[in-house]
């Protein structure tokens, strides 16, 4: 792509040279949570780097929530869009409506943060790296430092001094002087953390996770995070029923929805008192699970409030499956307020929120998704209807506008237009406030037209050939990994697995499947879909293939603990179903005894790559973490009732390092 040379006027003023070079400092301590974080650090984390500090903070950030995939510039006429698929920086002129500017960065940047004086902060996903860049003045970044594995997303300090930086995996935050990118510091996190904001006082940041606890909040004087409250209230003894779970189903009808994911979106109000989060609500199936558990016997509900289906659109309802919704925050006292819920008709527009912008006149939410070709407009009198305790509110009808499929990213200039981004589309849509749309090309993406239309798939989530009800793969499986959900089938519950990494025949929890294109095939049925064609379903199959990524462990020196960890994982016979030579699998199902209502069932070997990241455990999600797997007697994969409490330790160490 040919690019232009070009000033940008005052949004991109010449400043003094920040940083020099790519300097690498020692690793910084970090404050572990428990000895699961400890274990991280040790096993995984990279270490933290410096650019050579020549500056001090040149003053504040931009006003905003959180950063993202896209961000505008100060003047308001330039957007700035991190595109993973070339490795590359694009600066677009609004008012040209075209990229003026590429910048080459490391590998797979997917979010910009910028500052007043016009320096770029860029996430390096596959890099695991932050970069500082300068266009006005380098053609190349200024510096670049390596961050925690797996980074994601940023935000600026309100005072523009310090840089936040969630890593996914690795489950920590980072922070950065925004001045020298030197660490500060490094805290673990709940997992697959994603969006930050910081406080008005900058003394607190709160942590929005794609799976799991909804909220995390780190004290930044004592660099120690603690998970907020859950957003549900156990009502029974079973686990996966929630005090959300009865109050939607009064709410919306015979309808059990209560799971909540997805939560990348979150956003303060303009008075700095509430923190909302933009996140997916899916009916599971749980509150049937209750149900059906409490009549005790194996048999599916009436038709209105069925189970997720497990064989064909006759065993899903009419209704939605997962919506939009939004959780609120009271800032001061760290409480949640009441539950909103959209409309069904404007709640499927954005299923999977993966952005959020404010717009400046009003503050009104913009909210983009992934499988969408709508973007929801929540206009902040409708949020703010009540202050009571925790309950459920109902947004009533909200505006929507057209967005591309597929959007990471979303920015509102001054005058209401809103300019949604979208690695699929390879373009911006800049829709203005009479409607009329511009879009900016970005360019073809170096994929094959097959990984192309796999992606398209993937992230679809309104097409029923892939689910009678709105599901999408990448609405379960974000960034190819999980939601965290359990999902309630006829066979019984089935938490949602991984995939990036994983992909090993044979293929679906029972290892009924032996090839990737027969178990696409069976989801999709099992999702109530009409089917897909056979060029679609190798498209779909090319992009779990080529297009899903999970980052490498680097070559660390094992402690002693580990080391004794390795040999009780081979003394207690684990590598002859977790072979290490064939990624940790064998390629059989085993049978095992259940403890729900079903009886014992046959369960493919799952792979370990990274299995500390990703809880719960077993197929129906019982264990919480893995030291509560391997400290339960009854799981039937090895005897560890002979094993002492520092070699359950050990064994759980060492898993934390595959």
């Amino acid at each position: 792509m040919r690019t232009a040379h070009i000033a940008l006027g005052a949004w991109m003023a010449t400043a003094a040279l920040g940083c020099q070079g790519l300097v690498r400092a020692e690793k910084a301590p970090l404050p572990a949570r428990n000895a699961g974080a400890a274990a991280r650090a040790r096993a995984g984390d990279a270490p933290l780097g410096s650019c050579a500090a020549s500056a001090a903070s040149r003053g504040p950030a931009l006003p905003l929530g959180a950063a993202g995939a896209v961000a505008l510039g100060a003047g308001g006429g330039t957007l700035v869009v991190a595109d993973a698929d070339t490795d590359r920086i694009m600066l677009v002129s609004i008012a040209d409506r075209r990229v003026v500017r590429s910048v080459p960065t490391a590998a797979g940047p997917v979010a910009v943060a910028l500052a007043r004086d016009g320096r770029i902060f860029v996430v390096e996903r596959r890099a695991g790296t932050v970069a500082l860049f300068e266009p006005a003045r380098h053609a190349t970044a200024v510096c670049r430092v390596r961050v925690a594995i797996d980074p994601v997303a940023l935000a600026l300090s309100p005072d523009g001094r310090t840089l936040f930086v969630t890593s996914g995996i690795t489950q920590t935050l980072t922070a950065l002087d925004a001045g020298t990118l030197a660490p500060i510091f490094r805290t673990g996190v709940s997992r697959e953390p994603r969006g930050i904001v910081v406080a008005p006082g900058g003394e607190r940041v709160f942590v929005s996770h794609v799976a799991g606890d909804v909220l995390d909040v780190v004290d930044v004087r004592a660099r120690r995070a603690r998970p907020l409250p859950p957003l549900r209230t156990t009502i029974t003894t079973h686990p996966h029923s929630t005090q959300l779970d009865a109050q939607l189903f009064q709410l919306i009808g015979r309808r059990s929805y209560g799971r909540v994911s997805l939560a990348r979106a979150p956003w303060l109000d303009r008075d700095g008192r509430t923190l909302r989060v933009a996140v997916a609500l899916s009916q599971t199936g749980s509150l049937n699970h209750v149900i059906m558990a409490r009549a005790g016997r194996d048999v599916f509900l009436p038709q209105q409030t069925r189970s997720v289906g497990y064989g064909g659109a006759e065993e899903w309802d009419a209704g939605e499956k997962t919506l939009l919704a939004i959780a609120s925050l009271d800032v001061a006292t760290e409480r949640w307020l009441p539950f909103a819920v959209p409309w069904a008709r404007a709640g499927a527009a954005v299923r999977d929120p993966t952005a959020v912008s404010l717009r400046p006149s009003d503050g009104a939410a913009v909210i983009a998704g992934a499988g969408a070709t709508r973007a929801a407009v929540i206009e902040p009198t409708v949020l703010a209807r009540s202050a009571r305790p925790m309950g459920v509110v109902n947004l009533g009808p909200m505006q929507t506008v057209p967005a591309p499929e597929g959007a990471t990213g979303v920015a509102v200039t001054s005058d209401g237009s809103i300019a949604t981004y979208s690695p699929v589309e390879r373009a911006i849509w800049i829709v203005h406030p009479a409607g009329r749309r511009d879009v900016v090309g970005l360019g073809p993406a170096p994929l094959s037209p097959e990984v192309a239309r796999g992606r398209r798939l993937f992230f679809r989530s309104n097409d029923q050939r892939i689910s009678f009800a709105g599901l999408s793969c990448n609405g379960c499986h974000p960034d190819g990994r999980d939601d965290g959900l359990v999902w309630f089938i006829r066979r019984g519950p089935r938490q949602t697995p991984t995939l990036a990494g994983r992909l090993f025949s044979p293929f679906t929890w029972n290892g009924s499947r032996a090839t990737l294109r027969s178990s696409i095939r069976s989801t999709v049925r099992r999702l109530g879909g009409t089917g897909l064609g056979a060029s679609d379903v190798a498209a779909l199959e090319a992009f779990l293939r080529q297009g899903l990524w999970a980052p490498e462990r680097p070559t660390v020196e094992p402690s002693a603990q580990q080391l004794r960890g390795r040999e009780l994982f081979e003394e207690n016979d684990c590598v002859s179903c977790h072979d290490p030579s064939r990624h940790f699998v064998d390629g059989r199902a085993h049978r095992f005894g259940s403890a729900g209502m079903h009886g014992p069932d046959e369960f493919d070997t799952p792979a370990l790559r990274w299995v500390a990241a990703t809880p719960p455990y077993f197929h129906d999600g019982r264990h919480a973490t893995l030291l509560d797997l391997l400290r339960d007697p009854t799981h039937g994969m090895t005897d560890l009732r002979g094993a002492t409490p520092d070699e359950i330790l050990a064994l759980e160490d060492y898993l934390h390092t595959l």
